[in-house]
């Protein structure tokens, strides 16, 4: 159980570097887009999902890597990591669960909530703006992190690369 939960947490510690990354930064992108905002704002949370995806990938890559190693005696399978980006979306999860449940009463502080769980989900806000900001985009956005944590894991037990680096021969002279 206890590596189950150092690797969700490996999970939730990636994304809240990235979301800091993100917020740190989106003052920037509010004070350049100026009119055209929501289509910059997209493109941002789409720029930072890479990062976020790029690392999350590796991460688990590595930590199977780890894993499959007899001497961990971990008994390494496919989903495990699924199972991890599971573990570490759990508190945005909830966030989603609670978020209709509190009631503000004044409608600009219902819109600061509003503002606050976009902002939380900053680095999949693209994926929630291309489903409408409907409910089953905010559900269906917490898969996204567990699928890329799923494949991290499972390029890192199979040993294969999503990416082959072709680096040209070096020529030797004799």
């Amino acid at each position: 159980m206890k590596n189950y939960i150092s690797g969700g947490l490996k999970v939730l510690i990636t994304y809240c570097i990235t979301l800091v990354i993100f917020v740190v930064f989106l003052f920037t992108v509010i004070s350049l887009a100026k009119d055209n905002f929501g289509f910059w704002l997209s493109v941002y949370s789409f720029a930072m999902f890479l990062l976020l995806a790029s690392m999350v990938y590796s991460d688990m890559k590595r930590l199977a890597i780890k894993e499959k190693r007899p001497q961990y005696d971990l008994h390494p399978y496919l989903m495990k990591g699924l199972v991890y980006g599971l573990i570490g979306m759990i508190p945005f999860a909830v966030l989603e669960i609670i978020y209709p449940l509190i009631n503000l009463g004044d409608p600009v502080l219902e819109r600061i909530k509003h503002l606050a769980l976009n902002t939380l989900l900053g680095p999949l806000y693209g994926f929630i703006k291309l489903g409408n900001e409907s409910a089953a985009a905010y559900v269906l956005v917490l898969f996204i992190v567990p699928a890329i944590a799923m494949l991290g894991y499972m390029a890192g037990l199979k040993g294969f690369e999503l990416r082959k680096n072709k680096k040209a021969p070096v020529k030797t002279k004799k």
